[in-house]
């Protein structure tokens, strides 16, 4: 398996899944958002604490598409 620069285990809950236990291919968006929050958060948490203003001069933002 190749390093990579952050990896995020989950849980898959059974709601997530149909008849045949197979995830829901919607569910991955929550998926990817989590573990974007969660790199992020890894990255930042000791340089900003929770200063916004910041996070935007370092050149992250929040952006929902």
């Amino acid at each position: 398996m190749k390093d990579y620069k952050f990896c995020l285990d989950f849980k898959v809950r059974d709601y997530e899944c149909d008849m045949e236990g197979i995830v829901n291919n919607a569910t991955y968006m929550n998926y990817l958002e989590h573990a974007r929050h969660e790199f992020l958060h890894t990255i930042y948490r000791h340089r900003f604490r929770r200063d916004d203003r910041a996070r935007h001069n370092h050149g992250c933002d929040p952006c929902g598409a």
